[in-house]
């Protein structure tokens, strides 16, 4: 990741983690987003064809929809809370983790920039990067038995 990546990315952070009031951002996506179909379909456009592929199976979407219901369930304030708290500093610096550490990102994320995947796995010392091409933000599901496997063997 370039210095100019990073710096966006900082400047992505104070807006949203600092800036942008938690309230502020429940009224916006409450008036935007009327039921779960319309977040999961907001989150299926943009998506690669890899990540609609997985939403294309219906217990696969039955399964997503239900988790993003009960993430609304109490309104919109738990999910600008999430983005708030990902956008924001972690409170430590990725070079100073000691454990093993995999990184698994899809090349095609549209979700998390994979930058911010190669970033990561190059400052994590000894990190195992995993980048593969053909696969977005849902990759996870896609390689859940090779992740699990991964994390058995201790990465």
């Amino acid at each position: 990741m370039s210095h100019k990546e990073v710096d966006r990315l900082g400047v992505i952070q104070q807006v949203v983690g600092k800036q942008l009031k938690q309230r502020e951002a429940a009224q916006q996506l409450t008036a935007v987003i009327d039921s779960t179909e319309t977040l999961l379909d907001m989150l299926e456009a943009p998506a690669p064809a890899p990540d609609k592929a997985v939403l294309a199976d219906d217990a696969f979407r039955d399964m997503y929809q239900a988790n993003l219901a009960e993430s609304v369930r109490q309104g919109m304030t738990g999910p600008a809370y999430d983005m708030a708290v990902i956008a924001r500093p972690w409170g430590f610096e990725p070079e100073a983790i000691t454990v093993s550490v995999s990184v698994w990102y899809g090349e095609e994320d549209v979700n998390t920039p994979p930058a911010m995947g190669r970033y990561l796995a190059d400052t994590i010392p000894g990190c195992r990067k995993r980048m593969l091409g053909g696969y977005g933000h849902f990759l996870a599901f896609a390689h859940a038995t090779d992740i699990l496997q991964a994390l058995a063997g201790n990465c």
